[in-house]
């Protein structure tokens, strides 16, 4: 009898006029399916979602808070809605509730690469076994396994020897690597997979492939001899247990193997293998193209110093002159213009470049009175608003992660960071350390900047009024999982940019604000602006007309000369000039000369 296979000719036909059912047997409430505008199941927000059900065929449509429409049919709205990882996964879950209704297909022949030893058609009653046969080099066989998929989604291996025994009841018996026969006498490469179903589609396309029995991390020593002083490439699935995998036969290999690489497929779907990755249209051109780009595997034992220095890195370009490279988090007083510096760094990055704003503390009317400054020109930004974003741990990290694989944004900004980080599972420390951690990771996949809006806390009378830095709003943890640090402070009119990172020395910039765009203040005295101003007007003359003696800065500022020797004197202390002594003139320390 030939074994069933899923597809979506064969699928879509049972599953017509039944999609209210199947959606909500699979978690999407009834009210998202009531044919009108409302909350969307994937992405939230208001009236953007209608569930119409055109044909019978489970048809939708979402505006997606004005960032552009998508839409599909069941299966689609499946993925959207964060059900089903792939279209894979989709098609399988709708086919098995349907099975489990006794609404079943029709059989068909196998494509060859999925063919097995022997197999049972899946019934929604009955397991459905599938049966793996390990030979020895001569094709004798040496070990069943037999692959049991229960009626609830679970499944179980059994092995067997040929006399009936189970392995464990033979002190005679060792494992060996699966279809040993077909490729110990073969010249070329061979390809290590998790489990037999894979090894059995790269043996269809003719290439030397193996396994081992007992799943994922369980390779057996007695295996390696196969292995020795060949070419070994591993394709791991797309999951922890698959990167374990790869690492432990790396590690059993690593003095037995001429050489071992890795090969990690190009756009695997999360707990995806490699039929998966066939069956999403890559062809066995596709599949080359893949193994010949596999990287050499090391030791696991961390970087030679040599080695790490020899590295050809390319630095990323930071995204804009006042924000550096990586994940930054910008804090500031309630109403100190976070959101306003933002914006302007924001329009000044989309002239050149995509930016992806989530500016979710903003109503829509709120938005348009920000943003309405702009124009044109600007239309690299893309928005989303209050209610359109989900947080992180709620389905946050892949909605940022379709965001940044869609966009390729060179600058994100997060405005703010405690609307859209995950709720810590831990209290204090180590909660937030995780928290941050989980968006700085997606972030440094991509190797996309972000800016993360946060507050500080109110001064106190034992703050360090030379470190901004100590009054960031929270555990410590905040500052210590980003990049870089940056501390906007209002000063009378000015605002005051101390900003500080792993790659860059701790800075001070003092801007301007003019209509919507912030410009920095040249003139050598700005820091002292406000602070101490007849201080600042002496060094600002100093920039402007170079060195003078203490008279001529009376003169020139109507100051009394004993007075200006003391204001000398206090600038030296700080570093800020040279000179003025014995009618030496008094001059800037660096380059401080107004622009």
């Amino acid at each position: 009898m030939q074994e069933m296979i899923r597809s979506y000719d064969n699928v879509k036909p049972r599953a017509k006029g039944l999609w209210k059912t199947i959606l909500e047997n699979h978690g999407i409430r009834s009210e998202y399916l009531a044919n009108k505008h409302g909350p969307c199941p994937g992405c939230g927000g208001k009236d953007r979602f209608r569930f119409d059900d055109l044909e019978g065929d489970g048809t939708w449509i979402c505006s997606q808070g004005g960032s552009g429409e998508v839409a599909g049919d069941g299966f689609r709205l499946l993925e959207h809605a964060g059900i089903a990882p792939n279209p894979t996964a989709s098609l399988q879950m709708v086919s098995e509730y349907l099975d489990m209704q006794g609404n079943k297909h029709d059989p068909f022949e196998i494509p060859p690469f999925l063919r097995r030893d022997k197999a049972m058609p899946k019934d929604s009653s009955a397991p459905r076994k599938i049966q793996y046969t390990y030979r020895d080099v001569s094709g004798a066989a040496r070990l069943i396994v037999t692959r049991v998929d229960l009626p609830n989604g679970q499944k179980k291996f059994e092995q067997v020897l040929p006399n009936g025994q189970k392995p464990k009841d033979d002190p005679s018996f060792k494992y060996l690597p699966y279809a040993l026969d077909q490729w110990h006498d073969k010249p070329g490469c061979i390809h290590i997979v998790e489990g037999e179903k894979c090894a059995d589609a790269l043996l269809e396309l003719s290439l030397n492939a193996t396994t081992n029995a007992c799943g994922g991390g369980a390779w057996q020593s007695e295996l390696n001899s196969w292995f020795k002083d060949r070419d070994v490439i591993v394709l791991p699935d797309n999951d922890e247990i698959g990167e374990r995998h790869c690492r432990k036969v790396a590690d059993e290999l690593m003095n037995v193997a001429a050489s071992i690489r890795v090969c990690r497929l190009s756009n695997l779907p999360p707990k995806g293998d490699v039929v998966d990755w066939l069956a999403g249209a890559n062809s066995l051109k596709d599949l080359k193209i893949e193994l010949d780009s596999a990287e050499l595997l090391g030791d696991g034992l961390g970087w030679r110093l040599d080695n790490l220095l020899d590295q050809d890195i390319e630095l990323p370009e930071p995204p804009h002159r006042n924000v550096p490279v990586g994940v930054t988090i910008l804090a500031g007083a309630p109403k100190a213009g976070k959101s306003k510096f933002c914006e302007w760094i924001a329009s000044e990055v989309s002239l050149a470049a995509p930016v992806l704003y989530m500016a979710i503390e903003y109503s829509l009317p709120m938005a348009q009175q920000r943003f309405r400054w702009m124009s044109e020109k600007h239309g690299n930004i893309r928005i989303h608003l209050q209610g359109e974003v989900p947080r992180m741990g709620e389905g946050g990290e892949e909605w940022l992660d379709r965001q940044l694989k869609a966009l390729g944004p060179r600058l994100v900004v997060v405005d703010t960071i405690a609307h859209f980080k995950r709720l810590a599972a831990k209290d204090g420390y180590e909660g937030e350390i995780e928290a941050i951690n989980a968006m700085k990771t997606i972030f440094d996949r991509y190797q996309t900047s972000a800016l993360l809006v946060h507050h500080t806390r109110k001064t106190s009378a034992h703050d360090d009024p030379n470190n901004p830095f100590e009054r960031i709003l929270g555990s410590t943890a905040l500052t210590a999982v980003p990049d870089n640090i940056i501390v906007l402070e209002s000063d009378g009119g000015r605002s005051i940019l101390h900003t500080r990172g792993r790659l860059i020395t701790q800075q001070k910039d003092i801007f301007e604000l003019h209509g919507n765009e912030f410009a920095i203040c040249q003139n050598a005295g700005a820091e002292l602006a406000g602070i101490a101003d007849v201080q600042s007007k002496i060094l600002d003359y100093l920039g402007t007309d170079g060195p003078a003696t203490q008279t001529q800065i009376a003169l020139e500022l109507g100051l009394q000369k004993s007075n200006v020797s003391r204001y000398v004197k206090r600038l030296a202390a700080i570093g800020r000039v040279q000179g003025g002594g014995r009618n030496k003139p008094v001059e800037l320390v660096g380059d401080h000369t107004m622009i």
